[in-house]
């Protein structure tokens, strides 16, 4: 018995009709997926010249499927070759932020480190009271 109304017609986790009437255009329904992943294919398809049109849209609130719609100009790349492209285009941009903020966040581990040594003074303990040379004016 299905639990949603969508459940007898998306059976795949992804699942891409070819639309009849409109050359190159395709609609792609993607399971368990929200407007989180909606949105950047959506923004990275846009950004590919090649892509006509794109646009996507969440089929119900209570479901969470969303219909990626494409359009791609005529003898250039299909609409899943530009989902594909989309989707390998942000986990690039998502890889590169990642070692951006590693390498920020080792500099940051390394001032923090540099800057606890700087506290702890030239002998390794904590600063002394005592003047130079060590010695004490309290006899």
């Amino acid at each position: 018995m299905p639990v949603s109304a969508y459940d007898d017609i998306y059976t795949e986790k992804i699942n891409y009709v070819k639309d009849s009437k409109i050359q190159n255009f395709a609609n792609i329904a993607i399971k368990d997926e929200d407007h989180t992943l909606g949105n950047v294919v959506r923004m990275q398809l846009l950004k590919d010249p090649q892509v006509r049109f794109a646009g996507y849209r969440r089929l119900h609130p209570l479901e969470n499927i969303i219909e990626i719609k494409v359009q791609t100009e005529v003898n250039q790349k299909s609409p899943p070759q530009a989902v594909i492209d989309a989707c390998q285009n942000t986990i690039n941009h998502v890889t590169a932020i990642e070692m951006s903020f590693r390498k920020a966040y080792e500099q940051f581990e390394m001032e923090k480190r540099v800057a606890q040594l700087g506290q702890r003074g030239v002998t390794g303990g904590y600063q002394s009271d005592m003047p130079m040379g060590g010695q004490s004016h309290y006899y």
